[in-house]
């Protein structure tokens, strides 16, 4: 996690996380409403029940919206603790409920330290706001946005400040503002992953250098990763039942050059890497070159695709995401089972990470180290 100071997180959760924002329905706001009214008796503790159902239902709209896989026909349980929690598949998240961004710190139900058989993966924290309505006899409005998440090994690394026999005190700076990552983690590992700093570090903090594609060198870390250069692309329209890996990636470059105008230069330099997620075997194409422009921009091109091996076939529903630091840049969907690939192009700076995942219709999915252009 990024050492931030307190001040840039009140800065950032807004510019961050204004496309996360949901909007409530009056059906919904008026559910959470009887619903505290029937699980607490004080009104201060009707307030944060009432504040803890919307952030339930936010979040779980937030989540169909970002991945639909992860929710099905999910409801609210009328249980006290589990206003706090979302279930996503093996994971269990607590959802810790602020009613301002610009807080540097929020209260958390000490039940959620210190309970051990049901223990959590994430924390999320996640703001309520309601609007008064500007307008006589218009409708209140509330919204609901997930401005970051905190993993269990980080949470690990922390001390929360114990404030009586209920409640303990969290720094929003202990926060990540990524929740296209928090969305990954969720998709490609296992909880037993994510309770690991060590595992989960050694999965995220790896970087392929692709600079050194251009040089006919992988880079250690590429080499490690069993990835292999390919000599420079030839266009090719020939066709054989067996080709090698550079014959099956130059006739879909081919057709997408003449389909979708794709144009690649010559100086351009290509790597693939064999992928297995569990019955599905694929190959994976990195193309890299250089933007040479009158700005001089200092910009690379990166070209993927992903295909399944010869006598093998990618399902229906299978993703390839792209990213930078702070939003989607491509994500094409696999809609068809006569297709035999799916591709993405995009452009960083130099220096920037692209971050990459596969996911598949069943929820499994794999997620790369990012790709930096350095050199």
């Amino acid at each position: 996690m990024k050492n931030t100071t307190m001040e840039s997180n009140r800065l950032n959760f807004g510019n961050f996380f204004a496309e996360d924002s949901i909007s409530l329905t009056l059906e919904q706001v008026n559910l959470a409403a009887d619903m505290s009214q029937t699980l607490a008796t004080r009104p201060r503790q009707q307030w944060q029940v009432y504040l803890n159902i919307l952030a339930k239902l936010g979040t779980i709209e937030w989540l169909r919206m970002r991945s639909p896989e992860f929710i099905q026909n999910h409801s609210i349980q009328l249980s006290n603790p589990s206003v706090n929690q979302v279930q996503v598949g093996n994971f269990r998240l607590n959802l810790i409920v602020t009613d301002s961004s610009m807080n540097s710190e929020v209260c958390v139900p000490r039940v959620f330290l210190e309970d051990s058989i049901n223990p959590s993966q994430f924390y999320l924290l996640v703001e309520v706001i309601e609007d008064l309505p500007v307008v006589e006899d218009s409708e209140e409005q509330v919204n609901v946005s997930v401005l970051g998440y905190l993993t269990q090994a980080q949470l690990n690394q922390q001390s929360p400040i114990v404030l009586d026999d209920e409640l303990a005190l969290f720094s929003t700076d202990w926060f990540e503002l990524k929740p296209d990552k928090l969305l990954l983690y969720l998709r490609c590992f296992e909880p037993e992953t994510v309770s690991s700093k060590q595992q989960l570090s050694q999965a995220v903090q790896s970087v392929v250098n692709v600079a050194n594609w251009l040089t006919n060198q992988l880079g250690e870390i590429a080499q490690e990763l069993s990835w292999t250069l390919l000599p420079p692309l030839a266009y090719s329209s020939a066709f054989r039942e067996l080709r090698s890996p550079i014959e099956l990636f130059s006739d879909a470059v081919t057709e997408l050059k003449n389909q979708a105008q794709l144009v690649i230069p010559f100086e351009a330099r290509t790597a693939y890497k064999e992928l297995i997620c569990g019955e599905i075997p694929m190959r994976l194409y990195a193309t890299i070159w250089r933007i040479d422009t009158e700005l001089n921009s200092q910009e690379w091109a990166l070209l993927l695709l992903l295909a399944a091996q010869p006598s093998s076939n990618l399902p229906v529903g299978t993703q390839l995401t792209v990213r930078d630091e702070l939003q989607v840049l491509e994500a094409p969907v696999l809609t068809d089972s006569t297709q035999d690939y799916i591709y993405a192009q995009v452009i960083g700076a130099y220096d920037e990470k692209l971050h990459v995942s596969i996911s598949f219709p069943d929820g499994n999915g794999i997620i790369l180290p990012p790709f930096t252009f350095v050199g």
